[in-house]
């Protein structure tokens, strides 16, 4: 991953190297290394936008929901990119731009904080207007890391015009008592509904976006709640899996990409290694304590679940609504 991406604006010359495809444009006027930009991930692609907004407008601007939420690293699922959410701090605003939403809710000073070089809405307003205007499948990510005692934000530092990945901050979370409490002094807002049913499902324990996303398409899909993180001792420690059902005896696993590949998580492993101690793991935990294992993955999970319900189906765990 590149440590850090310059963003460059203005020249002809920069539009002819766009054309010839050394450059990416990240919004009119605003450019950056094409080779760089193909390394990147998805979320680091989104930061880049919001950094060449900010960074076009004089005095910042403060970022808002979904825009916010990246940067304090709250994960949404399945959003679609390219726009950065401002707030305006009045009940004016200028229009909409094609990669700008402007929002005018009255949001006092006291929530605005600064993260990593960004003006952002503090971690408790975030999650309460993610909470109001997102879809529950897409919000229940960020909710469930935003709900825990503490949490890492995204990990960049937006400078002199230029966005550098470093050591991710650790914020303080909110509560979801906290977010409650204060939604019910929004009452008559819209999406206090949606936002009660988010903030109400919402668990500390869930350990990525993807066991985030599965949990909530379980529920939608109508079958019974999985205790989280279940725990199986064996003779030489303990084995977890991200759900279980005790009483059909069945296991669930989100199987991400990463855990096979991405080498933070691989440490000293080979990608074959780590498939060899998933199985072992498994046939630990079917000998043992008597559970057939489910396995989904990403594509599985989002979208329409139907991915997710098929697995379950086939391991025989019951709808019950």
């Amino acid at each position: 991953m590149a440590e850090e991406q310059r963003l460059t604006s203005g020249a002809r010359s920069l539009q002819r190297r766009h054309v010839d495809g050394e450059l990416v444009r990240v919004r009119t006027g605003a450019y950056v290394d094409a080779a760089a930009w193909h390394r990147l991930e998805y979320d680091q692609r989104e930061l880049l936008r919001v950094a060449a907004v900010v960074g076009s407008r004089r005095g910042g601007g403060i970022l808002f929901g979904e825009s916010a939420a990246l940067v304090l690293g709250l994960p949404l699922v399945g959003r679609p990119g390219g726009r950065v959410h401002l707030l305006s701090g009045s009940s004016s605003a200028p229009p909409n731009g094609r990669d700008v939403v402007w929002h005018r809710n009255a949001v006092p000073s006291s929530s605005i904080i600064e993260v990593d070089g960004f003006l952002v809405t503090d971690v408790e307003r975030t999650l309460l207007d993610v909470a109001r205007s997102v879809p529950f499948l897409d919000a229940i990510s960020a909710l469930d890391r935003g709900i825990r005692p503490r949490f890492t934000t995204a990990g960049v530092r937006f400078e002199d015009g230029s966005l550098r990945w470093t050591d991710a901050r650790v914020l303080a979370g909110a509560s979801r008592e906290q977010l409650i409490e204060s939604l019910a002094r929004s009452s008559g807002t819209r999406g206090v509904a949606l936002a009660r049913r988010t903030i109400e499902f919402a668990d500390s324990r869930a350990g990525s976006p993807g066991e985030s996303i599965s949990r909530a398409q379980i529920h939608v899909q109508g079958f019974p709640a999985p205790v989280l993180q279940a725990e199986f001792v064996h003779d030489d420690g303990v084995d977890i899996t991200d759900f279980d059902w005790p009483d059909f005896g069945i296991c669930g696993e989100f199987d991400g990409k990463v855990k096979y590949f991405r080498e933070e998580f691989l440490g000293d492993l080979t990608p074959n290694e780590v498939v060899w101690r998933e199985r072992e793991r498994e046939r630990r935990i079917k000998r043992g304590h008597g559970r057939d294992m489910a396995r989904w993955i990403w594509s599985d999970s989002t979208r329409d679940g139907m991915g997710l319900r098929d697995e379950l189906r086939s391991a025989g765990l019951p709808r019950v609504r």
